[in-house]
């Protein structure tokens, strides 16, 4: 256990070998720059370390840096308002307010949205509407697993002041470098470098991880599997091994939910101790597992134990369910997020959480026929036995394209609507019962 509680302050990690990254988010900061900027790299790669340590820097310099974790916003423009209010202490969150707080700030304006993948919704109105209304003193720099939508770049109103950049994995010299900030012995460093491909995730995860390496991973995500199986096989406390196993299953963990999860470990510090292991990242709302290695463990853990895995299933399902009922109205959305994250189904996944590139890029909130909109869900979801049913399989042919077309309207109504008719959604939604 001492080895996983080592791993905390490796939580902000240092940047080595990103000196052309940060030269070209320099000079976005600069007036004549490009005003939007898309960071755009595989998972693990770097970036959210990177921009961490950017906005720092800018901040240093006396500059204003709006910092938003897109995980943690409503995936709708009045959730995305809201938190961008705050942080320009806006008089309203409304898009006329939030103009004019950016243009009463002297000097460069940085709003950066971290984790930028999962709030495909926004994503017309981001380049439509919002970053139009951005003064010449303003940028905007969105940091995303994926490539940005076409339109970016396309759009002649953004061809010269957009700019998409890619992180690429680290070279061995630098990766070198960032064992030796991590403590790493000499003997496995060089072995180490080259097995993680370069990617700074699995070199940090391998870093603590004490077992000997396989001879290859063949690919940066693989590294990641694997050295993510040997970290959870080393550790030593059974309690913390189990809640961690359990924790790769939801979206977000809090402390209600573990306690749910594990009901026979009555052990209130395990959250804390989940927050030292370095591919667990606490957040506003909850921990937030790494998606890489959690994907890995969840894949494991369905595996090798499949009873633990619908077991942890249906605990998560009715813990949540249960909070939801007397959530307020606005965090509904986070429910509704976790539960179809449950969802063992990763076309559905996909659909709604809007998990690829260009998936959402063309949406846009209409804010008429929201009443024809819920009845077109209802309607579709009947048409569909087993959408959010666990066990239900993969969809296929016309079932398929019926649940993604679900879940998007799913996504769209409970982002959009208020009051009564989100609830009527969200009653729907809990109705169908998982595991």
């Amino acid at each position: 256990m001492s080895r996983i509680a080592a791993t905390a302050s490796q939580m902000v990690r240092p940047i080595f070998g990103r000196e052309r990254e940060l030269r070209t988010l320099y000079e976005a900061a600069r007036i004549g720059g490009p005003r939007v900027i898309h960071l755009h790299g595989v998972s693990g790669i770097g970036k959210s370390a990177l921009i961490r340590a950017f906005a720092d820097a800018e901040r240093k310099r006396g500059r204003k840096v709006c910092l938003l974790d897109g995980r943690a916003l409503e995936p709708s423009e009045r959730g995305f308002l809201f938190e961008l209010s705050r942080g320009l202490r806006a008089a309203r969150p409304t898009l006329p307010a939030v103009s004019r707080a950016l243009a009463a700030i002297r000097g460069t304006v940085l709003i950066i949205i971290d984790c930028y993948e999962v709030l495909g919704l926004l994503d017309a109105w981001l380049r439509q509407v919002f970053a139009v209304r951005l003064g010449s003193n303003a940028r905007l720099i969105l940091v995303s697993r994926f490539p940005p939508a076409p339109q970016w770049s396309e759009a002649p109103e953004w061809r010269h002041e957009f700019r998409a950049l890619q992180l690429q994995p680290i070279s061995e010299v630098a990766a070198l470098e960032l064992l030796a900030s991590l403590g790493t012995d000499s003997s496995r460093a060089y072995a180490l470098a080259k097995f993680a491909h370069g990617h700074p995730l699995a070199l940090v995860i391998g870093s603590a991880a004490a077992s000997r390496l396989p001879s290859t991973a063949g690919t940066p995500h693989a590294a990641i599997s694997v050295l993510a199986r040997r970290f959870l096989g080393e550790v030593e406390n059974p309690k913390l091994r189990e809640a961690l196993r359990a924790a790769s299953l939801a979206r977000r963990i809090t402390r209600s939910l573990l306690r749910a999860l594990t009901p026979d470990i009555a052990d209130d510090d395990l959250f804390d101790q989940l927050t030292g292991i370095p591919f667990i990242e606490p957040a506003s709302d909850g921990l937030i597992i790494h998606d890489a290695v959690r994907e890995a463990l969840r894949a494991d853990l369905e595996a090798i134990d499949p009873r633990a895995f619908q077991r942890y299933h249906r605990a998560a399902w009715q813990q949540l369910v249960h909070e939801a009922k007397s959530a307020a109205v606005s965090d509904l959305w986070r429910y509704t997020a976790d539960l179809i994250f449950l969802v063992n189904n990763p076309v559905v996944r996909e659909a709604f959480l809007a998990m690829s590139a260009n998936f959402m890029s063309n949406a846009r909130d209409r804010r008429t026929g929201r009443l024809s909109q819920t009845s077109r869900l209802l309607t579709m979801v009947k048409r569909v036995p087993g959408l959010l049913n666990a066990g239900a399989g993969t969809c296929r042919g016309h079932s398929m394209w019926s649940a993604m077309r679900a879940c998007r309207l799913l996504a769209s109504i409970v982002c959009s609507i208020r009051g009564r008719r989100r609830r009527r959604c969200w009653t729907m939604i809990q109705s169908h019962r998982i595991g």
